[in-house]
């Protein structure tokens, strides 16, 4: 007896819902959807009729802060949201020029037909789908920009690279022109060294070959003379005879 009233004092406190379960195919197959038997099964368990009724009158029901916060991408500028809840819903509706035939809005929750719920639904998806495009558009430009950054670091780094090869280039033709005209000029040396050493060799034997000569010729006279004197001598010895 205490079970029983246990279970239903939580009955009693509990929320129920209804669920009703309707098979997808005869063949109980996962993923497999048989569209007449399905149409069949909500027409007898009257879930049909349920949703014509539903959507005849206000089928859709939401709190004031779930409302706000669903439309809250549409929302009209000037809205004070520092007002309570309520008063927001009304002055958005009124904004809008809502219907009350489309919308009722009560102490606690905002009441909605289907049709405005598809209105407001297709507005959101339109500031969703624009919101999107503008962060692609930034997605892309932060793309862009960094795949433009990470090729002009490359660019740089290339022409670093490049302007190295080319003053290695150059420096070594210059050391080599460089090289070439030591070479050059080592070689002129030498032949002008050669040359004069010549001219002095020849000069000096030159020179010697007239010393030589002077010398030669010099003995010569001296030779002369000594015979002259002999001559001299003798002649004069013979005439003292």
């Amino acid at each position: 007896m205490a079970s029983l009233s246990s279970l239903m004092a939580s009955l009693s406190v509990a929320e129920p819902y209804f669920v009703r379960c309707i098979k997808s195919n005869p063949n109980q197959k996962p993923m497999v959807f048989d569209d007449k038997k399905i149409m069949e099964q909500l027409h007898y368990l009257g879930m049909v009729d349920t949703i014509k009724v539903r959507r005849m009158g206000y089928n859709l029901r939401y709190k004031h802060e779930e409302f706000l916060a669903q439309i809250h991408l549409i929302i009209p500028a000037g809205i004070d949201k520092t007002q309570p809840p309520r008063e927001q819903v009304i002055n958005v509706l009124n904004v809008w020029n809502v219907e009350r035939r489309v919308a009722q809005v009560g102490h606690t929750k905002t009441f909605l037909r289907s049709e405005l719920k598809d209105r407001l639904t297709s507005q959101i998806n339109e500031m969703l789908v624009k919101y999107v495009l503008v962060m692609q558009k930034l997605a892309r430009t932060a793309m862009a920009r960094r795949h433009f950054l990470a090729v002009r670091r490359s660019i740089v780094v290339i022409q670093r690279w490049w302007r190295m090869a080319q003053d290695q280039r150059k420096f070594a033709a210059q050391r080599s022109a460089k090289q070439h005209r030591k070479k050059c000029v080592v070689k002129v040396q030498a032949t002008v060294r050669g040359f004069l050493a010549r001219r002095r060799t020849a000069n000096l034997r030159n020179e010697r070959a007239e010393a030589a000569a002077e010398k030669l010729a010099s003995q010569k006279r001296i030779a002369v003379k000594e015979a002259g004197a002999a001559v001299a001598a003798a002649a004069a010895s013979a005439a003292l005879r």
